[in-house]
């Protein structure tokens, strides 16, 4: 698949494959997160304040041992606040 990072193939090709073959480990929850907040994003919920809060706050708990560019409480605070 190399490297996919348009939405479209996201949504059309690698989600689907992963619903036919699923992951048999504990990347499969991450997988559905991951799904999810792709599914979010088609519907435009990553325009609106509380579809960025719903995006984060999915995202958040998934791969918990990276590195992050920014602190998911911190900018969940912000959307709060703002």
């Amino acid at each position: 698949m190399g490297d996919t990072r348009r939405l479209e193939d996201l949504l059309g090709r690698v989600i689907p494959h992963f619903r036919a073959f699923p992951l048999m480990s504990g990347k499969r929850l991450d997988f559905e997160r991951f799904a999810a907040i792709f599914t979010l994003m088609a519907g435009g919920a990553h325009r609106r304040r509380d579809g960025l809060i719903q995006i984060v706050t999915l995202a958040r708990p998934m791969n918990p041992s990276g590195k992050r560019r920014y602190n998911a409480e911190v900018v969940l605070a912000q959307l709060h606040a703002g």
